[in-house]
């Protein structure tokens, strides 16, 4: 790998000499070619800029991890292993860097290649969205785009790997501080920064070779433009040659022949008239036998023409047919042009090599015809204007005589003369001018076409080749290492049980065969992180294998997704090219058996790592939330203690006269124990919701948890409660709290006595509200006072007491009812009532002893009685 770096930072520092191109064709191969090695470098560059992403990613992860640790080293400086994932060392969180964080050194100047969405063969096309760069896209064919054009996907080398795994196994090892982990962690961070300084020199290296591509681009579109005006020009000199050339025969079609009629001999005694008849007789015939002569040859020409070598299929004129051909020609050069793939490269050369053999097939065909029609037509052509030159020289002679001599006919009118002879030599003459120089076009086309798709091939060849030696390697490499990393899993999953068993033993710890013991639960956590260490790094060796493996796959399958590989099969089914094709025949015979296939499924070794960390943390975590939430409850318990301790010391003999006072205080002395229950039923409950690993169902979900110290801090506070209630003070409540309960239990034999009870509840409220009619509702109406008054003069005084006095309240205590027969009770109490005039800010209180009689009837009760004390009036 080293000598392949050294080597293409060679090829990228090479400068060459400039030449100018000759033609326009030789200009547009040379950016073509120019536009392939910038292609080349492009894709170097773009997957160096991915990997220093990552470099950039990796060195922040572990400046942070740094700068966290000492944070924590400052709180405390801990022995035990940290979480990675905490710190941030994680290669799941190298994904994407950003143009941010890739915008860096070297790195940000070569960002304006990586971000070229096309790259261009003409003009100067403008940079996809990237100011300043507007000149830059003239090189290159190919360009990934599988990322987001503003962000940039992070790519792990194998070195930066490899130190992202040896920060983690520092941070994850046991027994060093977090002092002594920082120390270790910067010859890492050293490293890191010098892999980046490595990378940027390579980086700087294809920016300088792109540049130097571009600039060679740039003059040659340069030298295109000029050569393309050059060549225009003389194709307009071309065009303008394309025009018809008559044909101008060497016959003398004017001549005239003096010759003598052969006439017969004359009669004797002939008169004028006869010998004028006679002569005339002897013109008519012999200008009927030059007629025919002349029919007679026409008819031969014909016949001879019509065996001649047949024209080329041609247009109908000859200026047409050879514009065709240098439209043709200019085709196929704005073809080739944009020509980029092989099979177009070769489909142009065999264009133009067919456009050129049809051409010189033409002209060659035409010229034959031409020297046949000279050879075998013209010769007759001649002997018709020789023919017609005689029938000129009787008519000259004779018509002046007076004879009638038929006009000769003009050889310009006869058939033969222009179809035979004039018309097709013209088309000949014509085509034959028009396409000179076309030939030479097309044999030029014909070899810039051919170097097209020779430059083409080079570059697929060494394509292909880099694929067919990294597709044999992965397939010895691949077995080997699935293998090896399978094996390495193996050996990891008994070193392992006690880590994967932490799950098992939360949820049986508190079960009802477990030992309900946190300690017990500890031991086994730490059991698990003192298997840690080996189990780590039998994982680490195979994740660093499976990283290479992985690299090695997506390697294959991203130059399958490159336009080249399809290229190779194209090649080796459609090349004409002999060598060309049986190459990449060769190559993808070998390229097509089957590739192997990584059987791991959804085994990956890093990711195995870190479930099998989270497996430590989680239960390491949760069993800390458990110590907490235990010491939570023994605080509520001990709480609880004290505040019964405090509230038992309370004098209670005041209320012994008042047992629901004293039943609620007595209540409130208990919910103490109610109260520490309740908080400890939540946190339980706390406990039994929580999900500790991320499951579904919080797996203390049934159990819930529990420890030995829990129960010794309530059997302390049931100690506690126990020893106050057999004391004499707890005693004592207790007698009194009896007595009461021995008075519902008369209520429970006697229900007329809660009646009677509520009664007096309800006339509390009635004159605590200033209702007469409520109070007069409880009354019996032949109720009688012990000075003798009625109801209706109770009314009467109620009216105006509640009337007099803003606010009442009326206090009943130590009620005592005893039955005197079947439905009548005798009740006594103690009344208090207080009352306050609010404008006079007056206030009075009145205590009195009240005796009355209460009778029952159908299950409502009525004073019909007061034997002693008053509640109508207020002195």
């Amino acid at each position: 790998m080293k000598l392949l770096t050294l080597s293409l930072l060679f090829f990228y520092s090479v400068s060459h000499c400039y030449t100018s191109p000759a033609t326009y064709e030789e200009a547009k191969n040379r950016i073509f070619e120019a536009s392939w090695s910038a292609s080349l470098v492009q894709k170097d560059l773009r997957k160096n800029i991915e990997e220093q992403a990552a470099n950039y990613a990796v060195l922040n992860q572990l400046r942070q991890a740094k700068i966290k640790a000492e944070e924590m080293r400052t709180r405390e400086n801990i022995t035990a292993a940290v979480k990675v994932a905490d710190l941030g060392i994680t290669a799941a969180g190298i994904v994407t860097g950003g143009m941010a964080l890739a915008a860096q050194g070297a790195t940000k100047e070569a960002l304006k290649w990586y971000f070229v969405k096309k790259i261009a063969q003409e003009g100067a096309k403008e940079a996809a969205g990237v100011p300043g760069y507007s000149d830059s896209v003239k090189v290159g064919v190919y360009i990934f785009n599988k990322a987001d054009e503003r962000d940039i996907k992070a790519s792990l080398s194998k070195n930066s790997n490899e130190i992202l795994l040896k920060a983690q196994k520092i941070f994850e090892t046991e027994g060093t501080t977090i002092h002594e982990k920082n120390l270790a962690l910067i010859p890492l961070i050293t490293e890191m920064e010098d892999e980046i300084k490595k990378k940027d020199y390579y980086l700087q290296a294809c920016v300088k070779r792109l540049d130097e591509l571009k600039k060679e681009t740039e003059m040659l579109e340069k030298d295109a433009a000029k050569r393309k005006a050059e060549e225009e020009k003389k194709q307009e000199e071309i065009k303008k040659n394309i025009k018809e050339i008559p044909f101008t025969p060497k016959i003398e079609t004017n001549a005239v022949k003096t010759t003598d009629i052969p006439t017969p001999a004359p009669a004797d005694k002939e008169t004028e008239e006869q010998k004028r008849a006679r002569i005339q007789k002897a013109i008519n015939e012999y200008i009927q036998k030059l007629s025919n002569k002349i029919k007679n040859l026409s008819d031969k020409a014909q016949t001879d023409f019509s065996q001649i070598t047949a024209a080329p299929s041609l247009s109908y004129t000859a200026q047409d047919s050879a514009s065709g051909f240098l439209e043709s020609a200019d085709y196929i050069k704005n073809q080739l042009a944009s020509a980029d793939t092989y099979m177009a490269a070769q489909s142009l050369e065999n264009s133009a090599k067919a456009e050129r053999e049809n051409l010189t097939n033409a002209r060659t065909a035409l010229q034959k015809r031409e020297n046949d029609i000279k050879n075998k037509i013209e010769p007759t052509i001649k002997e018709i204007a020789e023919t017609i030159s005689l029938w000129k020289g009787i008519y000259n002679s004779y018509s002046p005589q007076g004879y009638y001599v038929a006009p000769a006919p003009k050889i310009e009118d006869i058939r033969s003369y222009n179809d035979c002879y004039v018309t097709p030599l013209s088309w000949i003459q014509t085509f034959i001018k028009s396409t000179e120089g076309i030939e030479g076009i097309f044999s030029s086309l014909e070899s810039a076409a051919k170097s097209r798709k020779n430059s083409i091939y080079s570059n697929i060849k060494t394509f292909a080749s880099s694929y067919l030696s990294k597709f044999e390697e992965f397939k010895t490499f691949a077995p080997q290492a699935e293998k090896k990393i399978l094996s390495l899993l193996e050996q990891a999953g008994p070193k392992s049980e006690p880590i994967n068993n932490l799950y098992h033993y939360f949820s049986t710890e508190f079960s009802y065969f477990g030992k309900n013991d946190l300690k017990d639960l500890k031991a086994k956590v730490q059991e698990a992180q003192n298997a840690w260490p080996a189990v780590s790094s039998t994982y680490d060796s195979a994740a660093a294998l499976y990283f290479d493996l992985m690299k090695k796959n997506s390697e294959i399958e991203d130059m399958k997704q490159d336009p080249m590989y399809y290229e190779i099969s194209n090649i080796a089914y459609s090349a004409t090219d002999t060598s060309h094709k049986n190459d990449m025949e060769n190559i993808l015979k070998k390229i097509n058996t089957e590739s192997p296939r990584i059987n791991l499924g959804t085994v990956e070794p890093q990711a195995a790592k870190d479930v099998l960390l989270n497996s430590i943390y989680s239960p390491k975590n949760g069993l800390a939330w458990l110590e907490n939430a235990k010491d939570r409850i023994i605080s509520v318990y001990s709480k609880a203690i004290s505040a019964f301790s405090s509230a038992s010391q309370t004098d209670f003999s005041p209320y012994y006269s008042n047992p629901e006072v004293l039943s609620k205080k007595v209540s409130e002395l208990n919910d103490i124990y109610a109260k520490a229950q309740l908080e400890k039923d939540k946190i339980m409950e706390e406990a039994r919701k929580k999900s500790f690993f991320g499951e579904e169902e919080p797996v203390l979900k049934q159990t819930g948890f529990w420890d030995p110290e829990i129960t010794k801090k309530i059997e302390e506070y049931e100690k506690t409660a126990a020893s106050f209630w057999a004391s004499p003070k707890g005693q004592e409540i207790r007698l009194y709290l009896n007595k009461e309960e021995l008075r519902k239990n008369n209520d429970a034999k006697n229900p007329d006595l809660q009646i009677i009870r509520n009664l007096y509840q309800d006339l509390k409220k009635a004159y605590e509200s200033k209702s007469v009619s409520g109070v007069m509702s409880l009354i019996d109406p032949n109720w009688t006072s012990p000075d003798g008054e009625d109801s209706s003069e109770l009314r009467q005084y109620l009216e105006s007491i509640f009337k007099m006095f803003n606010e009442i309240s009326f206090d009943i205590r130590d009620l005592n009812i005893v039955s005197d027969s079947k439905d009548t009770y005798s009740v006594s109490y103690n009344l208090e009532i207080r009352s306050k005039i609010y404008s006079k800010n007056i206030k009075r209180e009145e205590k009195s002893s009240v005796y009355e009689k209460v009778k029952v009837e159908n299950g409502k009760a009525k004073i019909f009685k007061t034997d002693n004390g008053s509640y109508w009036q207020i002195k």
